[in-house]
């Protein structure tokens, strides 16, 4: 090996070598994949959101969630979550928040209890196939 496969003679070949390098660290990939991850992430979209409010709360989880979402909202305590008056604190506060925070954006409904989880999950997507 000589001295120029280490440094490069042009500026052009240290773009290309960094380039280069680049994509290694990154492993860009070609078109083809970016399309799927946008018809993966529309369609996961699309599909998480459907009829996201037409049913009521069914699972214990979604009416606790809620519950606890709507004291805060009512209250406007967002550092201190309760169910029905009582301290709620076994699980960590950020769906609340989110839950809360689409309650003051869109008001208080079951589509807007399960948006977060829904964005959420739609978000979860290209995470997944990257």
């Amino acid at each position: 090996m000589s001295l120029q496969d280490f440094c490069p003679s042009s500026p052009r070949q240290t773009l290309m070598l960094k380039n280069l390098q680049f994509k290694k660290i990154i492993n860009i990939k070609d078109y083809q994949d970016k399309e799927w991850l946008i018809v993966l992430t529309l369609s996961a979209f699309f599909l998480w959101f459907i009829d996201l409010g037409s049913v009521a709360l069914r699972d214990w989880d979604e009416g606790y969630y809620a519950t606890v979402s709507q004291d805060m909202f009512n209250r406007n305590s967002w550092l201190y979550p309760t169910y029905q008056g009582q301290p709620f604190l076994l699980k960590p506060p950020l769906l609340f928040w989110l839950i809360h925070l689409s309650y003051s954006l869109f008001g208080m409904s079951e589509w807007t209890s399960r948006l977060p989880s829904a964005f959420l999950a739609t978000c979860g997507v290209p995470l997944l196939y990257l």
